[in-house]
Protein backbone atom coordinates (compact mmCIF):
# COMPACT_ATOMS: atom_id res chain seq x y z
CA UNK A 1 0.00 0.00 0.00
CA UNK A 2 1.03 3.63 -0.41
CA UNK A 3 3.40 4.78 2.34
CA UNK A 4 1.70 8.19 2.23
CA UNK A 5 -1.25 6.75 4.18
CA UNK A 6 1.09 5.66 6.97
CA UNK A 7 3.01 8.95 7.04
CA UNK A 8 -0.33 10.77 7.15
CA UNK A 9 -1.54 8.69 10.11
CA UNK A 10 1.72 9.03 12.04
CA UNK A 11 1.80 12.80 11.41
CA UNK A 12 -1.68 13.21 12.92
CA UNK A 13 -0.46 11.57 16.10
CA UNK A 14 1.51 14.32 16.70
CA UNK A 15 2.28 12.92 21.33
CA UNK A 16 -8.00 12.68 47.79
CA UNK A 17 -9.36 13.95 50.79
CA UNK A 18 -12.29 12.37 52.66
CA UNK A 19 -15.39 11.40 50.71
CA UNK A 20 -17.54 14.41 49.79
CA UNK A 21 -14.57 16.83 49.65
CA UNK A 22 -12.58 17.99 46.64
CA UNK A 23 -9.13 16.63 45.96
CA UNK A 24 -6.39 19.06 47.00
CA UNK A 25 -5.60 20.06 43.41
CA UNK A 26 -9.31 20.78 42.78
CA UNK A 27 -9.62 23.21 45.71
CA UNK A 28 -10.57 26.74 44.63
CA UNK A 29 -7.89 29.40 45.13
CA UNK A 30 -9.89 32.16 43.44
CA UNK A 31 -13.30 32.75 41.88
CA UNK A 32 -13.67 35.10 38.92
CA UNK A 33 -17.31 35.74 38.08
CA UNK A 34 -18.74 32.28 37.39
CA UNK A 35 -15.33 30.65 36.96
CA UNK A 36 -12.85 29.09 39.36
CA UNK A 37 -9.05 28.96 39.52
CA UNK A 38 -7.93 25.76 41.19
CA UNK A 39 -4.85 24.91 43.17
CA UNK A 40 -3.94 22.45 40.40
CA UNK A 41 -3.91 25.19 37.75
CA UNK A 42 -1.47 27.24 39.80
CA UNK A 43 0.68 24.21 40.63
CA UNK A 44 1.16 23.43 36.94
CA UNK A 45 2.69 26.84 36.26
CA UNK A 46 4.61 27.48 39.47
CA UNK A 47 8.31 26.65 39.79
CA UNK A 48 10.41 27.64 42.82
CA UNK A 49 13.67 27.44 40.84
CA UNK A 50 15.78 30.54 41.50
CA UNK A 51 13.42 31.82 44.23
CA UNK A 52 15.20 31.91 47.60
CA UNK A 53 13.06 34.10 49.89
CA UNK A 54 9.43 33.97 51.02
CA UNK A 55 8.87 37.35 49.35
CA UNK A 56 10.18 36.10 45.98
CA UNK A 57 8.06 32.96 46.14
CA UNK A 58 4.94 34.89 47.13
CA UNK A 59 5.47 37.39 44.30
CA UNK A 60 5.88 34.58 41.75
CA UNK A 61 2.62 32.94 42.86
CA UNK A 62 0.78 36.25 42.69
CA UNK A 63 2.06 36.91 39.15
CA UNK A 64 0.75 33.53 37.99
CA UNK A 65 -2.56 34.05 39.79
CA UNK A 66 -3.02 37.54 38.30
CA UNK A 67 -2.40 36.19 34.80
CA UNK A 68 -4.98 33.45 35.35
CA UNK A 69 -7.45 35.98 36.75
CA UNK A 70 -7.05 38.16 33.64
CA UNK A 71 -7.68 35.11 31.43
CA UNK A 72 -10.79 34.10 33.41
CA UNK A 73 -12.14 37.66 33.30
CA UNK A 74 -11.86 37.67 29.52
CA UNK A 75 -13.38 34.18 29.30
CA UNK A 76 -16.39 35.35 31.32
CA UNK A 77 -16.84 38.22 28.88
CA UNK A 78 -16.33 36.04 25.80
CA UNK A 79 -19.00 33.63 26.99
CA UNK A 80 -21.37 36.49 27.79
CA UNK A 81 -20.92 37.83 24.25
CA UNK A 82 -21.69 34.42 22.72
CA UNK A 83 -18.25 33.74 21.29
CA UNK A 84 -18.78 30.03 21.82
CA UNK A 85 -21.37 30.07 19.03
CA UNK A 86 -19.02 31.73 16.54
CA UNK A 87 -18.27 29.66 13.44
CA UNK A 88 -14.49 30.07 13.72
CA UNK A 89 -14.60 28.79 17.31
CA UNK A 90 -16.79 25.81 16.42
CA UNK A 91 -14.58 24.92 13.42
CA UNK A 92 -11.36 25.12 15.42
CA UNK A 93 -12.78 23.05 18.28
CA UNK A 94 -14.02 20.41 15.84
CA UNK A 95 -10.59 20.24 14.19
CA UNK A 96 -8.95 19.93 17.63
CA UNK A 97 -11.35 17.13 18.59
CA UNK A 98 -10.61 15.22 15.39
CA UNK A 99 -6.86 15.48 15.95
CA UNK A 100 -7.16 14.50 19.61
CA UNK A 101 -9.28 11.39 19.04
CA UNK A 102 -7.06 10.27 16.15
CA UNK A 103 -4.07 10.63 18.50
CA UNK A 104 -5.85 8.42 21.01
CA UNK A 105 -6.71 5.90 18.29
CA UNK A 106 -3.06 5.86 17.23
CA UNK A 107 -1.95 5.20 20.81
CA UNK A 108 -4.36 2.30 21.31
CA UNK A 109 -4.18 0.66 17.88
CA UNK A 110 -0.57 1.39 16.88
CA UNK A 111 1.79 2.59 19.63
CA UNK A 112 0.55 0.20 22.33
CA UNK A 113 0.73 -2.74 19.91
CA UNK A 114 4.21 -1.94 18.60
CA UNK A 115 6.19 -2.83 21.70
CA UNK A 116 9.65 -4.31 21.14
CA UNK A 117 10.93 -7.14 23.35
CA UNK A 118 14.46 -7.31 24.76
CA UNK A 119 14.86 -10.56 22.79
CA UNK A 120 14.17 -8.73 19.51
CA UNK A 121 16.71 -6.05 20.42
CA UNK A 122 19.37 -8.64 21.18
CA UNK A 123 18.64 -10.57 17.98
CA UNK A 124 19.03 -7.42 15.90
CA UNK A 125 22.30 -6.57 17.65
CA UNK A 126 23.69 -10.05 17.04
CA UNK A 127 22.73 -9.94 13.37
CA UNK A 128 24.48 -6.60 13.00
CA UNK A 129 27.77 -8.25 13.94
CA UNK A 130 27.94 -9.76 10.45
CA UNK A 131 27.86 -8.22 6.99
CA UNK A 132 26.32 -10.24 4.18
CA UNK A 133 27.20 -10.03 0.49
CA UNK A 134 23.87 -10.75 -1.23
CA UNK A 135 22.16 -11.03 -4.59
CA UNK A 136 18.42 -11.12 -5.16
CA UNK A 137 15.77 -11.52 -7.83
CA UNK A 138 12.61 -9.47 -7.21
CA UNK A 139 9.36 -10.78 -8.73
CA UNK A 140 5.72 -9.70 -8.77
CA UNK A 141 3.81 -12.88 -7.95
CA UNK A 142 4.32 -15.99 -5.86
CA UNK A 143 3.76 -18.25 -8.88
CA UNK A 144 6.41 -16.43 -10.91
CA UNK A 145 8.83 -16.66 -7.97
CA UNK A 146 8.20 -20.41 -7.63
CA UNK A 147 8.88 -20.91 -11.35
CA UNK A 148 12.20 -19.02 -11.17
CA UNK A 149 13.19 -20.90 -8.00
CA UNK A 150 12.52 -24.24 -9.70
CA UNK A 151 14.73 -23.16 -12.61
CA UNK A 152 17.53 -22.30 -10.18
CA UNK A 153 17.12 -25.66 -8.46
CA UNK A 154 17.57 -27.31 -11.87
CA UNK A 155 20.86 -25.45 -12.40
CA UNK A 156 19.91 -22.19 -14.13
CA UNK A 157 22.40 -19.32 -13.69
CA UNK A 158 21.33 -16.85 -10.95
CA UNK A 159 22.94 -13.80 -12.58
CA UNK A 160 21.34 -14.50 -15.96
CA UNK A 161 17.85 -14.91 -14.49
CA UNK A 162 18.30 -11.75 -12.41
CA UNK A 163 19.22 -9.74 -15.52
CA UNK A 164 16.21 -11.06 -17.45
CA UNK A 165 13.48 -11.48 -14.81
CA UNK A 166 14.16 -9.21 -11.80
CA UNK A 167 11.92 -6.18 -11.26
CA UNK A 168 14.69 -4.36 -9.33
CA UNK A 169 16.04 -1.99 -11.98
CA UNK A 170 18.93 -0.87 -9.75
CA UNK A 171 20.44 -4.38 -9.39
CA UNK A 172 19.31 -6.49 -12.36
CA UNK A 173 22.14 -5.31 -14.65
CA UNK A 174 24.62 -6.49 -11.97
CA UNK A 175 23.11 -9.95 -11.77
CA UNK A 176 20.97 -8.91 -8.79
CA UNK A 177 23.96 -7.85 -6.65
CA UNK A 178 23.07 -5.85 -3.53
CA UNK A 179 26.66 -5.74 -2.30
CA UNK A 180 27.69 -5.87 1.35
CA UNK A 181 25.36 -4.79 4.16
CA UNK A 182 23.90 -5.45 7.59
CA UNK A 183 20.31 -5.47 8.83
CA UNK A 184 18.74 -2.11 8.08
CA UNK A 185 21.71 -1.05 5.94
CA UNK A 186 20.97 -3.08 2.83
CA UNK A 187 18.03 -2.59 0.47
CA UNK A 188 15.98 -5.56 1.63
CA UNK A 189 12.91 -5.88 3.86
CA UNK A 190 13.84 -7.09 7.35
CA UNK A 191 12.00 -10.40 6.96
CA UNK A 192 13.97 -11.13 3.77
CA UNK A 193 17.28 -10.31 5.50
CA UNK A 194 16.37 -12.62 8.41
CA UNK A 195 15.91 -15.48 5.92
CA UNK A 196 19.16 -14.60 4.12
CA UNK A 197 21.04 -14.64 7.43
CA UNK A 198 20.23 -18.35 7.84
CA UNK A 199 21.79 -19.29 4.48
CA UNK A 200 25.22 -20.77 3.92
CA UNK A 201 27.56 -19.11 1.37
CA UNK A 202 26.43 -20.14 -2.12
CA UNK A 203 22.96 -21.19 -0.91
CA UNK A 204 19.76 -19.80 -2.51
CA UNK A 205 16.57 -19.14 -0.54
CA UNK A 206 13.06 -20.26 -1.42
CA UNK A 207 10.76 -17.35 -2.42
CA UNK A 208 10.19 -14.88 0.45
CA UNK A 209 7.37 -12.34 0.46
CA UNK A 210 8.41 -8.75 1.19
CA UNK A 211 6.47 -5.49 1.15
CA UNK A 212 7.43 -4.83 -2.49
CA UNK A 213 7.12 -8.30 -4.01
CA UNK A 214 8.65 -11.78 -3.83
CA UNK A 215 12.40 -12.18 -3.28
CA UNK A 216 14.79 -15.01 -4.10
CA UNK A 217 18.08 -14.37 -2.28
CA UNK A 218 21.56 -15.81 -2.74
CA UNK A 219 24.23 -15.49 -0.04
CA UNK A 220 27.66 -14.97 -1.63
CA UNK A 221 29.77 -14.38 1.47
CA UNK A 222 29.64 -13.25 5.09
CA UNK A 223 32.17 -11.45 7.30
CA UNK A 224 32.41 -10.20 10.88
CA UNK A 225 32.24 -6.47 11.62
CA UNK A 226 33.20 -4.57 14.75
CA UNK A 227 30.44 -2.81 16.65
CA UNK A 228 29.96 -0.97 19.94
CA UNK A 229 29.03 -2.88 23.11
CA UNK A 230 25.40 -3.98 23.38
CA UNK A 231 24.61 -1.65 26.29
CA UNK A 232 25.68 1.37 24.21
CA UNK A 233 23.58 0.33 21.20
CA UNK A 234 20.51 -1.04 23.00
CA UNK A 235 18.41 2.13 23.08
CA UNK A 236 19.18 3.08 19.49
CA UNK A 237 18.28 -0.41 18.24
CA UNK A 238 15.07 -0.44 20.30
CA UNK A 239 14.06 2.95 18.88
CA UNK A 240 14.69 1.83 15.31
CA UNK A 241 12.77 -1.42 15.77
CA UNK A 242 9.87 0.42 17.40
CA UNK A 243 9.61 2.82 14.47
CA UNK A 244 9.63 -0.06 11.99
CA UNK A 245 7.03 -1.98 13.95
CA UNK A 246 4.82 1.09 14.25
CA UNK A 247 4.99 1.68 10.48
CA UNK A 248 4.11 -1.94 9.77
CA UNK A 249 1.27 -1.90 12.32
CA UNK A 250 -0.06 1.35 10.87
CA UNK A 251 0.04 -0.06 7.33
CA UNK A 252 -1.89 -3.12 8.42
CA UNK A 253 -4.42 -1.07 10.40
CA UNK A 254 -5.09 1.37 7.57
CA UNK A 255 -5.62 -1.48 5.12
CA UNK A 256 -8.09 -2.96 7.58
CA UNK A 257 -10.13 0.21 8.04
CA UNK A 258 -10.17 0.79 4.28
CA UNK A 259 -11.79 -2.62 3.89
CA UNK A 260 -14.23 -1.80 6.69
CA UNK A 261 -15.14 1.48 4.97
CA UNK A 262 -16.20 -0.57 1.89
CA UNK A 263 -15.54 2.22 -0.64
CA UNK A 264 -17.78 1.86 -3.70
CA UNK A 265 -17.02 4.13 -6.68
CA UNK A 266 -19.34 5.20 -9.46
CA UNK A 267 -16.92 4.28 -12.24
CA UNK A 268 -18.69 6.47 -14.80
CA UNK A 269 -18.36 9.52 -12.55
CA UNK A 270 -14.71 8.66 -11.79
CA UNK A 271 -13.90 8.42 -15.50
CA UNK A 272 -15.73 11.67 -16.28
CA UNK A 273 -13.98 13.60 -13.48
CA UNK A 274 -10.51 12.28 -14.41
CA UNK A 275 -11.05 13.50 -17.97
CA UNK A 276 -11.67 17.03 -16.65
CA UNK A 277 -8.15 17.37 -15.18
CA UNK A 278 -6.09 20.06 -17.02
CA UNK A 279 -3.13 18.50 -18.80
CA UNK A 280 -0.68 21.40 -18.45
CA UNK A 281 1.31 22.29 -15.30
CA UNK A 282 3.03 25.66 -15.03
CA UNK A 283 6.25 24.04 -13.78
CA UNK A 284 7.52 20.68 -12.51
CA UNK A 285 7.28 22.05 -8.96
CA UNK A 286 3.70 23.32 -9.26
CA UNK A 287 0.92 21.44 -7.50
CA UNK A 288 -1.13 19.14 -9.73
CA UNK A 289 -4.39 20.64 -10.94
CA UNK A 290 -7.83 19.70 -9.66
CA UNK A 291 -10.52 18.68 -12.17
CA UNK A 292 -12.57 21.50 -13.74
CA UNK A 293 -16.13 20.22 -13.36
CA UNK A 294 -19.51 21.89 -13.76
CA UNK A 295 -21.82 22.73 -10.86
CA UNK A 296 -24.10 19.94 -12.04
CA UNK A 297 -21.27 17.38 -11.93
CA UNK A 298 -20.30 18.52 -8.42
CA UNK A 299 -23.65 17.18 -7.19
CA UNK A 300 -22.92 13.65 -8.43
CA UNK A 301 -21.85 10.99 -5.92
CA UNK A 302 -18.27 9.92 -6.63
CA UNK A 303 -17.80 7.37 -3.84
CA UNK A 304 -19.93 5.78 -1.15
CA UNK A 305 -18.55 4.38 2.11
CA UNK A 306 -20.34 2.57 4.92
CA UNK A 307 -20.39 5.93 6.72
CA UNK A 308 -21.56 8.42 4.08
CA UNK A 309 -21.81 9.47 0.43
CA UNK A 310 -19.14 11.76 -1.05
CA UNK A 311 -20.09 13.99 -3.95
CA UNK A 312 -17.60 15.31 -6.48
CA UNK A 313 -18.00 18.80 -5.00
CA UNK A 314 -17.37 17.62 -1.45
CA UNK A 315 -14.24 15.73 -2.53
CA UNK A 316 -12.89 18.76 -4.43
CA UNK A 317 -13.60 21.04 -1.46
CA UNK A 318 -11.56 18.71 0.75
CA UNK A 319 -8.91 18.47 -1.99
CA UNK A 320 -8.26 22.20 -1.94
CA UNK A 321 -6.68 21.72 1.50
CA UNK A 322 -4.71 18.63 0.37
CA UNK A 323 -4.13 18.97 -3.38
CA UNK A 324 -2.70 15.99 -5.29
CA UNK A 325 1.08 15.81 -5.65
CA UNK A 326 0.85 14.24 -9.09
CA UNK A 327 -1.76 14.33 -11.81
CA UNK A 328 -5.10 12.61 -11.18
CA UNK A 329 -5.99 12.47 -14.87
CA UNK A 330 -6.60 8.70 -14.86
CA UNK A 331 -9.34 6.84 -12.96
CA UNK A 332 -6.76 4.87 -10.95
CA UNK A 333 -4.76 7.98 -9.95
CA UNK A 334 -7.97 9.79 -9.01
CA UNK A 335 -9.12 6.91 -6.80
CA UNK A 336 -5.75 6.71 -5.03
CA UNK A 337 -5.94 10.42 -4.23
CA UNK A 338 -9.55 10.13 -3.00
CA UNK A 339 -8.53 7.23 -0.73
CA UNK A 340 -5.78 9.36 0.76
CA UNK A 341 -8.24 12.19 1.40
CA UNK A 342 -10.73 9.88 3.09
CA UNK A 343 -8.26 8.06 5.35
CA UNK A 344 -8.68 10.80 7.97
CA UNK A 345 -12.46 10.37 7.83
CA UNK A 346 -12.11 6.63 8.30
CA UNK A 347 -9.84 7.17 11.31
CA UNK A 348 -12.28 9.64 12.84
CA UNK A 349 -15.18 7.20 12.43
CA UNK A 350 -13.14 4.43 14.07
CA UNK A 351 -12.25 6.72 16.98
CA UNK A 352 -15.88 7.80 17.42
CA UNK A 353 -17.07 4.20 17.36
CA UNK A 354 -14.62 3.44 20.17
CA UNK A 355 -15.96 6.40 22.18
CA UNK A 356 -12.69 8.32 22.39
CA UNK A 357 -14.58 11.62 22.08
CA UNK A 358 -16.45 10.86 25.31
CA UNK A 359 -13.43 10.32 27.57
CA UNK A 360 -12.88 12.75 30.43
CA UNK A 361 -9.42 13.75 29.15
CA UNK A 362 -10.57 14.53 25.61
CA UNK A 363 -13.63 16.48 26.75
CA UNK A 364 -11.49 18.54 29.13
CA UNK A 365 -8.92 19.27 26.41
CA UNK A 366 -11.62 20.29 23.93
CA UNK A 367 -13.16 22.60 26.53
CA UNK A 368 -9.76 24.22 27.16
CA UNK A 369 -9.26 24.70 23.43
CA UNK A 370 -12.69 26.34 23.12
CA UNK A 371 -11.89 28.68 26.00
CA UNK A 372 -8.49 29.62 24.53
CA UNK A 373 -10.00 30.36 21.15
CA UNK A 374 -12.79 32.49 22.61
CA UNK A 375 -10.35 34.58 24.67
CA UNK A 376 -8.04 34.96 21.66
CA UNK A 377 -10.90 36.21 19.47
CA UNK A 378 -12.13 38.60 22.15
CA UNK A 379 -8.64 40.03 22.63
CA UNK A 380 -8.14 40.40 18.89
CA UNK A 381 -11.42 42.23 18.33
CA UNK A 382 -11.63 44.33 21.50
CA UNK A 383 -7.95 45.15 22.11
CA UNK A 384 -5.67 44.48 19.13
CA UNK A 385 -7.95 45.92 16.45
CA UNK A 386 -8.23 49.17 18.43
CA UNK A 387 -4.52 49.43 19.20
CA UNK A 388 -3.24 50.07 15.68
CA UNK A 389 -1.53 53.50 15.69
CA UNK A 390 -2.24 56.08 12.98
CA UNK A 391 0.50 57.26 10.61
CA UNK A 392 0.55 60.58 12.46
CA UNK A 393 1.05 58.85 15.82
CA UNK A 394 3.89 56.74 14.43
CA UNK A 395 5.63 59.83 13.04
CA UNK A 396 5.20 61.71 16.31
CA UNK A 397 6.61 58.75 18.29
CA UNK A 398 9.69 58.72 16.05
CA UNK A 399 10.28 62.46 16.39
CA UNK A 400 10.03 62.22 20.19
CA UNK A 401 12.36 59.21 20.48
CA UNK A 402 14.90 59.44 17.65
CA UNK A 403 17.76 58.23 19.83
CA UNK A 404 15.82 55.06 20.73
CA UNK A 405 15.82 54.06 17.05
CA UNK A 406 19.34 55.25 16.24
CA UNK A 407 22.29 52.95 15.67
CA UNK A 408 23.91 53.19 19.14
CA UNK A 409 27.44 54.28 19.90
CA UNK A 410 29.85 51.37 19.33
CA UNK A 411 32.94 50.96 21.49
CA UNK A 412 35.85 48.72 20.49
CA UNK A 413 37.25 47.39 23.76
CA UNK A 414 40.30 45.42 24.88
CA UNK A 415 40.44 43.75 28.29
CA UNK A 416 42.81 42.03 30.69
CA UNK A 417 40.87 39.72 33.02
CA UNK A 418 42.30 38.39 36.30
CA UNK A 419 40.97 36.08 38.99
CA UNK A 420 41.06 38.64 41.84
CA UNK A 421 40.63 42.37 42.35
CA UNK A 422 44.16 42.71 43.78
CA UNK A 423 45.62 41.12 40.64
CA UNK A 424 43.63 43.57 38.51
CA UNK A 425 44.96 46.52 40.54
CA UNK A 426 48.49 45.26 40.00
CA UNK A 427 47.89 45.04 36.23
CA UNK A 428 46.56 48.61 36.24
CA UNK A 429 49.73 49.88 37.97
CA UNK A 430 51.94 48.15 35.41
CA UNK A 431 49.92 49.63 32.54
CA UNK A 432 50.13 53.11 34.08
CA UNK A 433 53.92 52.69 34.27
CA UNK A 434 54.03 52.11 30.54
CA UNK A 435 53.85 48.34 29.94
CA UNK A 436 52.07 47.40 26.71
CA UNK A 437 48.39 46.41 26.98
CA UNK A 438 48.63 43.73 24.27
CA UNK A 439 51.71 42.08 25.81
CA UNK A 440 50.24 42.04 29.34
CA UNK A 441 46.93 40.64 28.04
CA UNK A 442 48.72 37.78 26.29
CA UNK A 443 50.76 36.98 29.42
CA UNK A 444 48.35 37.66 32.31
CA UNK A 445 44.70 37.55 31.14
CA UNK A 446 42.59 34.49 32.02
CA UNK A 447 40.04 35.33 29.31
CA UNK A 448 40.03 33.59 25.86
CA UNK A 449 40.59 37.03 24.27
CA UNK A 450 44.23 36.84 25.45
CA UNK A 451 45.01 35.12 22.13
CA UNK A 452 44.12 38.38 20.38
CA UNK A 453 45.92 40.67 22.79
CA UNK A 454 42.76 41.14 24.85
CA UNK A 455 40.56 42.38 21.98
CA UNK A 456 36.85 41.91 22.74
CA UNK A 457 35.67 43.79 19.66
CA UNK A 458 32.48 45.88 19.88
CA UNK A 459 31.00 45.12 23.31
CA UNK A 460 27.25 44.81 23.83
CA UNK A 461 25.24 45.18 27.00
CA UNK A 462 23.80 41.65 26.93
CA UNK A 463 27.15 39.85 26.88
CA UNK A 464 29.29 42.28 28.91
CA UNK A 465 26.87 44.43 30.99
CA UNK A 466 29.42 45.90 33.42
CA UNK A 467 32.12 46.46 30.80
CA UNK A 468 29.55 48.03 28.44
CA UNK A 469 28.46 50.49 31.13
CA UNK A 470 32.02 51.58 32.05
CA UNK A 471 33.19 51.79 28.41
CA UNK A 472 30.55 54.43 27.67
CA UNK A 473 32.16 56.75 30.25
CA UNK A 474 35.80 56.27 29.17
CA UNK A 475 37.67 58.32 26.62
CA UNK A 476 39.41 56.50 23.76
CA UNK A 477 42.75 55.17 25.11
CA UNK A 478 41.78 55.68 28.76
CA UNK A 479 42.25 52.82 31.25
CA UNK A 480 39.44 51.77 33.58
CA UNK A 481 39.55 50.94 37.26
CA UNK A 482 39.06 47.20 38.05
CA UNK A 483 35.58 46.01 36.95
CA UNK A 484 33.90 42.92 38.38
CA UNK A 485 32.55 40.65 35.61
CA UNK A 486 31.22 37.09 35.37
CA UNK A 487 34.68 36.01 34.13
CA UNK A 488 36.71 37.73 36.85
CA UNK A 489 38.12 41.25 37.40
CA UNK A 490 38.84 43.29 34.26
CA UNK A 491 40.92 46.30 33.29
CA UNK A 492 39.58 47.65 30.00
CA UNK A 493 40.61 50.19 27.41
CA UNK A 494 38.41 51.69 24.68
CA UNK A 495 40.53 51.46 21.52
CA UNK A 496 38.02 53.01 19.08
CA UNK A 497 34.57 54.61 19.17
CA UNK A 498 31.92 55.04 16.48
CA UNK A 499 29.38 57.69 17.47
CA UNK A 500 25.62 57.20 17.54
CA UNK A 501 24.10 57.29 14.04
CA UNK A 502 20.56 58.58 13.52
CA UNK A 503 18.32 56.53 11.21
CA UNK A 504 15.78 57.98 8.80
CA UNK A 505 12.08 57.58 9.61
CA UNK A 506 11.49 55.42 6.53
CA UNK A 507 14.13 52.93 7.75
CA UNK A 508 12.52 52.40 11.15
CA UNK A 509 8.85 53.12 10.47
CA UNK A 510 7.71 49.51 10.88
CA UNK A 511 9.76 49.14 14.07
CA UNK A 512 8.22 52.29 15.57
CA UNK A 513 4.75 51.12 14.52
CA UNK A 514 5.32 47.75 16.21
CA UNK A 515 6.55 49.32 19.46
CA UNK A 516 3.68 51.79 19.56
CA UNK A 517 1.11 49.07 18.91
CA UNK A 518 2.56 46.98 21.73
CA UNK A 519 2.36 49.96 24.08
CA UNK A 520 -1.24 50.63 23.01
CA UNK A 521 -2.17 46.97 23.56
CA UNK A 522 -0.65 47.06 27.06
CA UNK A 523 -2.52 50.25 27.92
CA UNK A 524 -5.83 49.06 26.44
CA UNK A 525 -5.40 45.72 28.19
CA UNK A 526 -5.11 47.44 31.56
CA UNK A 527 -8.22 49.54 30.93
CA UNK A 528 -10.23 46.54 29.70
CA UNK A 529 -9.21 44.32 32.63
CA UNK A 530 -10.14 47.08 35.08
CA UNK A 531 -13.59 47.31 33.45
CA UNK A 532 -14.04 43.54 33.64
CA UNK A 533 -13.10 43.50 37.34
CA UNK A 534 -15.98 45.90 37.94
CA UNK A 535 -18.30 43.56 36.05
CA UNK A 536 -17.10 40.18 37.38
CA UNK A 537 -16.19 40.01 41.08
CA UNK A 538 -12.87 38.40 42.03
CA UNK A 539 -12.32 36.66 45.38
CA UNK A 540 -9.04 35.05 46.49
CA UNK A 541 -8.43 32.47 49.22
CA UNK A 542 -5.17 33.92 50.59
CA UNK A 543 -4.62 30.97 52.93
CA UNK A 544 -4.87 28.45 50.11
CA UNK A 545 -2.62 30.57 47.90
CA UNK A 546 0.12 30.05 50.49
CA UNK A 547 -0.17 26.27 49.96
CA UNK A 548 0.72 26.51 46.27
CA UNK A 549 4.01 24.78 45.46
CA UNK A 550 4.88 23.71 49.02
CA UNK A 551 5.98 20.25 47.90
CA UNK A 552 7.97 21.66 44.98
CA UNK A 553 9.67 24.19 47.26
CA UNK A 554 10.66 21.48 49.75
CA UNK A 555 12.12 19.29 46.98
CA UNK A 556 13.98 22.24 45.45
CA UNK A 557 15.54 23.29 48.74
CA UNK A 558 16.67 19.70 49.38
CA UNK A 559 18.27 19.57 45.92
CA UNK A 560 20.08 22.86 46.55
CA UNK A 561 21.34 21.58 49.90
CA UNK A 562 22.67 18.43 48.23
CA UNK A 563 24.50 20.53 45.63
CA UNK A 564 26.17 22.59 48.35
CA UNK A 565 27.28 19.44 50.15
CA UNK A 566 28.72 18.02 46.93
CA UNK A 567 30.67 21.20 46.21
Amino acid sequence: MSRRFVIFFVTLFVLGIASGCKKMEDRTVATVGDLEITLGELEKQYSPRGLYTDEERRAAKERILNTLIDEKLQLNEARARGYGEREEVIDLVEAKKRTRIINQLYKVEIADKAKVSSREVRKTYDMSSEELNLKHILLTTKDEAKSIYNSLEEGADFDTLAKVKSMDASTKAKGGSLGWGTLGRIRLPDEVFYAAHKLEPGEISAPIEGDNGWHIVKLIERRKVEQRPFEEMKKRIESGLTQKKMRATAESYIERIKKLADMQYDENVVKSVAEKVPQERLSPWAQASLPNVSDEEKKKVLVTTRYEKWTVGKILERGEKSPPRSSVDTPEALKQWVEMLLVEEMLVHQALEKGFDRTKEVRAEIERERDRRMVSLLHSEVIESKSEPTDEEVKAEYEANKEKYAIPERNQVSAIVTATEDQAKNILLRLQKGEGFKRLAEKKSIHPSKRNGGKLGVVNERKYPNIFKVAKELKVGQLSQPIETKDGWAIIQVTDREPMEMRDFEDVQRLVQRDLKRANIKKNDEVFIAELKEKYPVTIDERLLEEVGKKKEKEYMEQEAEKKKAS
